[in-house]
């Protein structure tokens, strides 16, 4: 019998940070305290335009082969995002 399991698992978050203050500059009806009360985080990584999902995928797996994971050890990764790298668009005649 095969088992399988994660051997490993690692994250990358981009350079770019946008903290609560910042978000109700944009929207000042908002209250600071009511954002964090609301949704629990204070400050949020942002991709820049040029990253797509798939290329913060690939700097995390970076960070995994730097710690000692062997690229031939593995058999397949699995990658979930709600963040596609592009969406596709329907054209209806």
């Amino acid at each position: 019998m095969i088992k399988a399991y994660i051997k490993a698992i690692d994250y990358y978050l981009p350079q770019k940070i946008l903290t609560n203050e910042e978000l109700i500059r944009n929207f000042p009806e908002w209250d600071v305290n009511k954002i964090m009360e609301k949704v629990g985080i204070s400050q949020r990584h942002i991709a820049s335009e040029k990253e797509t999902s798939s290329d913060l995928a690939v700097l995390a797996a970076q960070k995994l082969f730097a710690q000692g994971v062997k690229k031939e050890d593995i058999d397949f990764i699995l990658f979930c995002t709600q963040s596609p790298d592009y969406f596709c668009r329907l054209l209806l005649a």
